[in-house]
């Protein structure tokens, strides 16, 4: 059984401190033309076939509506390493983000999920695979979380500076590389989902 049948049957399996967060790891029409959305034909459509952007906005409010107030999930990832202007083939160190596409689909998808369920986290993925935001609308609503992936190489010098001493093989990880992140979502105090709400 898929879909509804696998998540209810996973989200009770859970508990405290455990939480899920539900992704949409491809959307109808591919939100980039690779294959980890799978997207066999390299072809994107998802940014230029409004037909492809409703049904996603309607898949996220459905999903919404069946787990507002559900504690187990901590927040919605809406969807998964976007890339608004690599219509065809493999992606680039060239690209060139359609920043209009990719804020006026988050606003709508966003605004939809807000209207059935004002509590769990959202979490937008920058644009070319979760790595650009400098054309980002600041946030527009409570919240929402700007999720970024890290592919670039580490080690090569300019590209990142990681935390740590840099040593013959690397970076020494026991100086300084853990990021305080605060109390988990639903956790007592963290917000208004499954703890003490704040005043």
């Amino acid at each position: 059984m898929g879909g509804w049948g696998s998540l209810n049957r996973a989200s009770p399996a859970l508990r405290p401190p455990a939480r899920l967060s539900s992704e949409a790891c491809t959307v109808q029409g591919w939100q980039n033309s690779d294959w980890h959305s799978d997207n066999a034909t390299r072809q994107s459509l998802f940014w230029e076939q409004r037909q492809f952007q409703d049904r996603f906005v309607a898949l996220w409010t459905a999903f919404a509506e069946r787990y507002r107030g559900n504690t187990t999930i901590a927040g919605y990832n809406v969807m998964n390493e976007p890339a608004s202007n690599s219509p065809r083939g493999r992606f680039s160190d060239n690209h060139r983000p359609r920043w209009d596409a990719i804020n006026g689909v988050y606003r709508r998808v966003v605004e939809a999920i807000r209207t059935v369920d004002p509590d769990h986290i959202i979490f937008l993925e920058g644009d070319y695979y979760s790595r650009l935001f400098t054309g980002f609308e600041a946030p527009f609503a409570a919240n929402l979380v700007y999720s970024s992936h890290n592919y670039n190489q580490r080690g090569r010098p300019g590209l990142v500076r990681t935390p740590g001493r840099r040593t013959a093989r690397g970076r020494d990880r026991a100086v300084g590389n853990a990021l305080p992140l605060g109390p988990a979502p639903g956790a007592a105090g963290s917000g208004r989902l499954g703890g003490a709400r704040k005043r």
